[in-house]
Parts: structure tokens; C-alpha cells; sequence
């Protein structure tokens, strides 16, 4: 009986909360997310136009699937990214194709979840994990060491570290410093997703040294891995004990 959904939502993580649902909503109905850079009393608030904008795309079944409406733009919620802190255009998309202009016509556009690194896991798995799994981001960048790398992988403090997501420099790389901790990672099983610093490109998904290189920002890439996590989990061996 729900035509669709329109989801008032903070933008600082915005495109991590469009990502998850992105992978979890079934694309047959409209699931939009849509905020404000600008506070209700401000002369220009932008809230208002907002959410009018995402209930018009809801009411007319423009676009199917999780999205994003903002300033009078709308983007796939797998691919949409905040790049500016206090414009209310904030938001864009890399590709083209996942973002467009509200006030154009669109008929049925169904805004697909994003590529599975391995396989997604299933909503009521998501559900049922009370404690999602760590995993943490760290950045390369000039003169970077591996010790604050060699202290995410041995530390004893807090929940097991259960994942990385390294942001690369470029097209993929990071300091050498950090090879050979890395290298370590791999032995121990340890997942390393790769992403980039350059906020308007993606890398192609590919397995490297360094990691898995993924096609997500990094926020999103976090986002990716904690469900990856949480699918190796579900889909292990079952042991029954007698």
C-alpha cells in the first residue's frame, strides 16, 4: 500500500546511509533521501524546496529505487557524494548517468544497488547483527609511517578489527611505508578494500597488492565492507555441536 518512502536525513552522512540502503531496498518502489545545508529560519532555506522536490519524484514514480533529491537534483544512492560544506548545491556523482535534473522527465528509472564485491548479504542478516563488524579507514598521504597501520592490526583495545579500507593516493596507490604491514594483512586474512582521494573518479574493481581496489568513495567503501563482513559471517560453515 506504501507508494513510496521520503526519508528526511543529516547530510554529513547522507551518502553513507543512501549507499547501505541502496544495497539492502529492493528497487520497486521510491526510497528518497533529501536535507538541508541551510537551517529552517534562514531567508533562503533550502529544507522546503527539498522535500517538496523529493515528493513530487516519489508521487510520480520518476525514479525507482534509493536516491537522492537535493537542490533541485536528484542522484542514485549507490553513486551520490558530498562535495561542498556549505553550498546548498552540495551533492554529485562521478558517472553521468546516475544523476539528472528533477524538473525533467524521467519515466521509471530504476537506480540500481551497487556492484557486489563478493555477495550482498540478505536484509534480515542485517537486521539480526546487533554489533556490526570494525572496520576502519585509513588514509596514505606524503611521508605517511606504518605505525599508526601496524597498531589497527595488533591492537587488543576495543572490538577485533575485522576490515580496512585504505584511501589511496591517485589512481590507487599509497606510501610504500605501508607495504609491508599491509602484506601482513593478506597473510592474516584480513580484508583491505582500496579507494581514492580523487573525490571526482572512481577505481575499477580489481584485486591488487595492496588490496581490492573498489569503485566507492571511501565513506561508502566502509559501508560495503562492514556488509561484506557480515554475509563471510552468514555464509560460513555451521557447526552442530551434539
Amino acid at each position: 500500500e506504501v507508494q513510496g518512502v521520503v526519508i528526511t536525513h543529516g547530510t554529513d552522512t547522507l551518502e553513507e546511509t543512501a549507499f547501505l540502503l541502496s544495497v539492502l531496498v529492493p528497487a520497486n518502489k521510491p526510497v528518497v533521501l533529501t536535507g538541508a545545508m541551510r537551517p529552517a529560519n534562514h531567508p533562503h532555506a533550502d529544507g522546503p524546496g527539498n522535500l517538496r522536490d523529493s515528493l513530487k519524484v516519489v508521487r510520480d514514480k520518476t525514479l525507482m529505487g534509493v536516491g537522492v533529491v537535493m537542490s533541485g537534483r536528484w542522484w542514485s544512492g549507490s553513486q551520490v557524494q558530498k562535495l561542498r560544506a556549505f553550498d546548498p548545491d552540495a551533492f554529485g556523482s562521478f558517472d553521468p548517468l546516475t544523476k539528472g535534473e528533477v524538473r525533467q522527465s524521467i519515466e521509471n528509472k530504476v537506480l540500481a544497488a551497487p556492484t557486489a564485491v563478493n555477495e550482498w548479504p540478505e536484509l534480515g542478516d542485517v537486521l539480526e547483527c546487533q554489533d556490526w563488524p570494525r572496520v576502519e579507514i585509513l588514509m596514505s598521504h606524503g611521508g605517511a609511517q606504518p605505525w599508526l597501520l601496524r597498531s589497527l592490526l595488533d591492537s587488543q583495545q576495543g572490538p577485533p578489527l575485522r576490515g580496512l579500507v585504505l584511501v589511496a593516493t591517485g589512481a590507487g596507490t599509497c606510501h610504500e611505508s605501508l607495504n609491508p604491514v599491509l602484506s601482513e594483512f593478506a597473510q592474516r586474512n584480513m580484508p583491505v578494500w582500496v579507494s581514492t582521494r580523487c573525490a571526482l573518479d572512481r577505481l575499477p574493481m580489481r584485486d591488487t597488492p595492496l588490496g581490492r581496489w573498489v569503485p566507492f568513495t571511501p565513506a561508502q567503501a566502509r559501508i560495503g565492507l562492514v556488509l561484506d563482513r557480515i554475509k563471510a559471517y552468514h555464509s560460513r560453515p555451521q557447526t552442530h555441536e551434539p
